[in-house]
């Protein structure tokens, strides 16, 4: 999240990526009382802004775009792509146990093999042991190796209405996400990222071709025209901290 007016003058000044010092970065606030409180703080203006608000805005205003028909489409068929991944890498890894079954398999008959010949009781106990562990590891192998042969078209299903649901769904999930993964979703749906901008607002200024906002401007109430920005993006008011 930027920081509108002083990212566009570090943006004068030729300051992008790392150098952009417009950024908010989260912090938390002890008042002296005893009480903290989780802010986020730009690191030019030092203008701070509480975190629960902020992240309220965000999702609201995620809240207010759908997927286009196009973009569903191609979120599909990478989907698509990815599961074909997974069932290659599955492939892969049956024949990877099954092989190693066959190994464990070999390794306990030559353990048991030694036991029989074994006078020393010593030496025996430690065999005992070592088959015991085998066994363990074959059982394990086993069950990793049927829950693998097990997987069918349903788990395909499961997958994609689960991957298809969470997008549609973002709004709700996206400060569930790793920092990485957050970053990436954003990039999907806005570009250039969130901006605050002076009049207390989380702006969006570009939007990616596979979202469209849900409404528009004629279709809102006079009460909620204030939050949208020229050119049809929305703005969702923010509470500045005022310390």
């Amino acid at each position: 999240m930027l920081c509108e007016e002083c990212h566009e003058a570090e943006i004068a000044l030729g300051n992008t990526g790392r150098h952009d010092h417009s950024k908010f970065c989260g912090y938390t606030n002890n008042n002296g009382n005893g009480k903290y409180y989780d802010k986020y703080e730009c690191r030019k203006c030092h203008k701070r802004i509480s975190r629960e608000y902020a992240h309220e805005a965000v999702r609201e205003h995620i809240a207010n775009f759908d997927l286009t028909e196009d973009g569903r489409k191609r979120i599909i068929r990478q989907l698509e792509v990815v599961w074909k991944d997974e069932e290659r890498n599955r492939k892969m890894t049956i024949v990877q146990l099954k092989q190693r079954m066959t190994n464990l398999n070999k390794q306990k008959e030559g353990q048991v093999e030694a036991l029989c010949r074994c006078s020393d009781d010593e030496i025996k106990h430690e065999l005992e042991g070592a088959i015991k562990r085998t066994r363990e590891t074959l059982k394990k192998t086993e069950d990793e190796l049927n829950e693998l042969e097990n997987s069918n078209d349903a788990e395909k299903q499961g997958f994609m209405e689960f991957a298809l649901d969470f997008v549609d769904n973002l709004a709700k999930r996206f400060f569930d996400l790793s920092l990485d993964d957050m970053r990436k979703c954003e990039l999907l749906m806005f570009p250039s990222g969130f901006m605050v901008g002076a009049d207390e607002k989380v702006r969006t200024p570009e939007t990616s071709p596979f979202y469209r906002g849900r409404t528009t401007k004629k279709d809102l109430p006079n009460t909620e025209k204030s939050l949208m920005a020229e050119g049809g993006r929305f703005e969702l008011p923010l509470q500045v901290s005022p310390d």
